[in-house]
């Protein structure tokens, strides 16, 4: 308010004048500054002139320093730093900030967005040209979407007087740029800067190298695997990825081709190619490219049916990115090892993991995170005894899916609809959305079908339906064996088939289904090694829980398994 302004500004009006001008000073620098860049900024004096400032309240030290060797200090309250800083002229304001910038500058810890900001209020544009670049890629290399976009927004604009960057510089960042609108689900602006980098491309010739237009197909390829109908265009650009001279390029390939593969149905593929990524990774040298193997090799084992294997591998990337200070990597492998303990039937600690990963993504802009976390969160709910939360969850999924252009995450959100409705005992409305599901399920993509079918014959089955029920039996366990096996819902549909072929009064098929099932449920169980998620996968998943009363209810002597 104007009345605690005015009174601010009365109480630095009664200081000495050498204590008045350093806190005008001092607030150029924000409300964090450093007694060493007060003597730069024209106040020789600072320690005595702080230590008497400090026993008016008005600055306290802080123990934190940002910059190595430095004396930081603090205003006490943020309206006397706003106040100090508008006590200056246009023109001393201008001065002070180059003067800022210059020392910030000079210190290699200094944050270059930091130098760049001062040396932008000090009206130096082009000196903060060359920080702002360093800026957003720092950013990018932390995983801070949101600061690549500002900072290379900086970058980028045109300061009079200075040349445009180079195509190798301008290739480089707009690279940064398309991965950060990526994660932030901004498929219009995506689409513009990947043909920005077109152009690039197109017209630099030999100036920008096979591994910079490599990593750039890279780009290409993670967005059009998204969108869906266009998956098959995205292996060329992996194509052109693998071939490059750059192991770290090359192994994100090959992980990213393994985890298309596993999704396809194409299993004995998907882990040559993890495998690959993981030898490329080794050989590069690159963290990051450990990394993306590490969650290449999770994904094809989740796939696979080993979700043991799957949530130690996701456990073990989540570590390597957070060493590595990348969020949004970091986020997206907590999301992953969540969707895994869904899988498991660990429903508390699949909840915990899954709701920390969404607010994560919430809080960084990370549209597609959120979704992909939300959707488990919504199998989760719904298996928790609120299927009305679960569906509700699963329909948010379907608008953000449209809203990014994600054909897969809207699909995915139909079936694990129709997996809670069905399991909820709303079978007409699980085949709606089964049937919905399957028709916007991406070319190519198994998961999807697998899911949806599985659900539609087991809500056919529960009605009664038993004739089309076994016939959606056929057409999931057609995808399974083409796929190579289906662990989600496998002892689901092995159960519909029992129930259906026992409606049609075939027992002796009807058991056989149900061996296989509990055959299905041993192997799956064999690979789960920790006591209490064996027990969950056993007791809360409820396709398993069926199984098991139906095993206890069977008589005497009538059992094969």
């Amino acid at each position: 308010p104007l009345t605690v302004e005015g009174a601010v500004q009365a109480r630095l009006d009664r200081l000495p004048a050498p204590e008045k001008d350093l806190l005008k000073r001092a607030a150029v620098l924000g409300r964090r500054f450093w007694a060493e860049a007060l003597a730069a900024l024209g106040a020789p004096e600072a320690p005595l002139l702080l230590a008497s400032l400090r026993r008016r309240d008005l600055v306290v030290p802080r123990p934190d320093a940002r910059l190595a060797g430095c004396a930081e200090w603090w205003f006490r309250h943020a309206v006397v730093h706003e106040v100090a800083g508008g006590l200056l002229t246009g023109r001393q304001r201008r001065t002070l900030h180059g003067a800022a910038g210059r020392w910030l500058a000079a210190r290699p810890d200094a944050p270059p967005e930091d130098v760049a900001d001062q040396l932008r209020q000090a009206a130096e544009p082009a000196a903060a040209r060359p920080f702002w670049l360093r800026a957003a890629r720092d950013a990018d290399a932390r995983g801070d979407s949101l600061r690549v976009l500002t900072f290379s927004d900086h970058a980028l604009g045109p300061v009079e007087g200075t040349p445009a960057w180079d195509a190798t510089t301008e290739h480089a960042l707009r690279l940064c740029r398309a991965d950060a609108l990526l994660w932030l689900g901004r498929t219009e602006a995506l689409d513009a800067e990947l043909g920005a980098l077109d152009g690039l491309e197109a017209g630099a010739g030999d100036a920008i190298g096979a591994a910079a237009r490599a990593a750039a197909a890279l780009r290409r390829a993670r967005f059009l695997v998204q969108a869906g109908p266009r998956a098959a265009a995205a292996g060329e650009a992996l194509a052109l990825a693998e071939g490059a001279g750059d192991p770290s390029v090359a192994a994100r390939a090959h992980a990213m081709r393994a985890q298309m593969l596993a999704r396809s149905g194409r299993p004995a593929e998907a882990e040559v190619e993890a495998a690959a990524a993981a030898a490329r990774a080794d050989a590069s040298g690159d963290p990051r490219a450990v990394s993306y193997a590490t969650q290449a090799r999770a994904y094809v084992a989740g796939v696979g049916g080993d979700p043991a294997a799957a949530l130690d591998g996701y456990a073990a990337a989540r570590a390597q990115w957070t060493a590595a200070g990348d969020v949004r990597e970091a986020t997206q492998a907590a999301m992953n090892a969540g969707a895994v303990l869904q899988l498991l039937g660990d429903h508390a600690a699949a909840r915990a993991a899954l709701e920390e990963a969404l607010a994560a993504a919430r809080a960084l802009g990370l549209r597609r995170n959120e979704g992909y976390a939300l959707l488990n969160l919504g199998l989760v709910l719904g298996r928790s005894g609120d299927p009305g939360a679960g569906r509700a969850a699963l329909d948010a999924v379907r608008a953000l899916a449209g809203e990014i252009r994600d054909v897969r995450l809207g699909a995915l959100s139909l079936a694990y609809r129709a997996v809670v409705g069905r399991e909820a005992g709303d079978c007409a409305v699980a085949l709606a959305d089964a049937d919905a599901a399957l028709a916007a399920a991406p070319a190519g993509d198994a998961t999807v079908g697998l899911v949806a079918l599985a659900t539609r014959a087991a809500a056919l089955a529960d009605l009664g339906r038993a004739a089309p029920a076994l016939e959606a039996c056929d057409r999931a366990a057609a995808l399974r064996d083409a796929q190579g096996g289906m662990a989600e819902l496998e002892v689901g549909l092995l159960l519909a088939r029992r129930d259906a072929l026992a409606a049609l009064g075939r027992d002796a098929e009807a058991s056989a289904a149900l061996d296989a099932a509990c055959a299905a449920f041993d192997a799956q169980l064999a690979r789960i090694t920790v006591a209490h998620l064996r027990r969950a996968f056993s007791e809360n998943l409820p396709a398993h829980a069926r199984l098991a009363k139906l095993l206890a209810a069977r008589p005497a002597g009538d059992a094969s398994a």
